[in-house]
């Protein structure tokens, strides 16, 4: 979980640091993008209102619906091109994921970790964070490497890529703590 949530700050900062650049590349020098920036918190606020009621509904559907879309976004800003309208849908989409993700990942530290753990288990999750911060130009220059080519939306769709193999990391893991608790149920009775 910790190294998910340094891998999702690393992307979330990446995609914030690159919009700012992709505009003004595509819009011109003069171009403002700080009312962009500054509106995103709130697309997160009324994401993160709904979290509790999504969760509910979908359960660890929550997560997948945020790496979902989270990949979307990165592929969006990733291919946009001189497509501005493309990029700023990319950007507005990556203000909702991290509203589902994050509270997800601490919602359900529980059934990862003991009581006697959780705040170890916290501590490694923020320390996952603040690292993903720090790395995120590193990340964002080996992800343009494996890309091969220098174009400021070159990291995104390598991030999609690392994304769907975390998704179908945390399915398989679904899918066996599924059976050892069907498993564990049965030898109960």
């Amino acid at each position: 979980m910790a190294i998910f949530a340094l891998l999702l700050v690393m992307i979330f900062t990446a995609l914030s640091v690159r919009f700012s650049s992709m505009a003004v590349a595509i819009k011109g020098a003069n171009y403002n993008a700080s009312n962009i920036l500054a509106a995103m918190p709130i697309i997160g606020i009324i994401t993160g209102s709904f979290f509790g009621l999504l969760n509910k509904w979908t359960g660890k559907g929550c997560l997948y619906i945020g790496i979902g879309l989270l990949i979307i976004a990165n592929l969006l800003v990733g291919f946009s091109g001189d497509n501005f309208s493309m990029l700023l849908i990319g950007y507005v989409i990556s203000g909702i994921p991290g509203s589902l993700i994050f509270p997800f990942i601490y919602n359900s530290l529980s059934l990862y970790v003991s009581k006697k753990r959780m705040a170890f288990a916290t501590s490694l999750i923020l320390i996952g964070c603040n690292l993903g911060n720090f790395l995120s130009p590193f990340g964002m220059k080996i992800a343009q490497v494996v890309s091969g080519t220098t174009g400021l939306g070159a990291p995104f769709p390598v991030f999609s890529i690392v994304l769907v193999g975390i998704g179908i990391v945390f399915y398989f893991q679904d899918r066996v703590m599924t059976k050892r608790a069907a498993m564990s149920e049965t030898s109960v009775k």
